[in-house]
């Protein structure tokens, strides 16, 4: 007995459906996934990466953008919503889909529970074959760990891993440096580190 075939949808009705549901949809080669929510700790280390990006990156040619703006990655025919997003110089947007833009520089993941195998093994992969891309984080939300992968200048992408609150981000987007212990701030596991010490 065969295998039943998978519908892919088109880009125009992936779009259609955004339009019609008002939710977030990742979009990959025709496979649809919609966006969930996450936990009190996730959201908080998303707008707190923001915030310390937006500080840091003041009146310079780089600006960080929210989970609102979608990504589209034209060699793998994706669509996704980066926790964070920083563009450097005008914001190009894709063709066919003028909410998407094409030219990150700088994308970060928070990993939680649910997410963690398609941020880390799907969409960094796929972020760090984006020509544009510098600078792919990933930021656990369920442990104090920082994974910053940057492109050199040979092309070739260095991983840095910290779990040290005391260390920091030396960011290539705008030259900005993030303390990790203000980045996990207010957040259970900087409560539990520190109950623990």
């Amino acid at each position: 007995m065969g295998t039943a075939a998978v519908r892919r949808t088109t880009y125009s009705e992936y779009l259609a459906l955004e339009a019609e549901t008002g939710r977030k949809h990742e979009f990959d080669s025709g496979v649809v996934t919609m966006m969930g929510g996450g936990s009190p700790d996730h959201a908080l280390l998303a707008m707190t990466f923001g915030r310390l990006l937006g500080n840091a990156l003041a009146g310079g040619p780089c600006r960080p953008y929210s989970s609102d703006l979608k990504v589209w990655n034209a060699d793998l025919d994706q669509a996704v919503y980066p926790d964070v997003t920083v563009i450097c110089g005008p914001v190009v947007p894709a063709v066919h889909d003028r909410l998407a833009v094409v030219n990150p520089s700088l994308v970060a993941e928070v990993l939680s529970h649910s997410t963690r195998g398609r941020d880390a093994l799907v969409k960094a992969p796929a972020y760090r074959a984006m020509p544009s891309v510098q600078e792919v984080l990933l930021i656990d939300s369920e442990a104090v760990f920082v994974q910053h992968f940057r492109r050199g200048e040979d092309g070739k992408w260095v991983l840095t891993e910290t779990s040290d609150l005391h260390a920091w981000l030396e960011l290539h987007a705008g030259g900005a440096r993030l303390s990790v212990a203000e980045l996990y701030a207010g957040t259970g596991l900087l409560a539990e580190r520190e109950a623990a010490d």
